[in-house]
């Protein structure tokens, strides 16, 4: 062996590198995993239950005011049809 040439690790130092990349690969694929999961497919049914509730919020805030509407139409034609009924004797 010359001294510009590398010297080479021993097979069990190689050994142990490896097994330590094996683990350290297995954890970062389990934790991006995790992540994957998280941010795709727990934000996915955050988003269709936000819009869930928007929708029947949306719903009850139309029916009331619908509701709302009726009544004050209701309470127009009231007045409107006795006032004629005034007008008309």
């Amino acid at each position: 062996m010359t001294v510009n040439e590398p010297r080479r690790l021993k097979l069990p130092v190689m050994l142990s590198y490896g097994f330590g990349q094996v683990g350290e690969a297995l954890v970062t694929v389990g934790f991006n995993t995790f992540l994957l999961f998280y941010y795709n497919v727990l934000t996915l049914w955050r988003f269709i239950g936000k819009k869930i509730l928007q929708r029947k919020c949306m719903n009850i805030q139309r029916n009331l005011l619908s509701g709302k509407l009726i009544q004050i139409l209701y309470a127009f034609l009231l007045k409107y049809e006795l006032s004629l009924a005034t007008i008309n004797k």
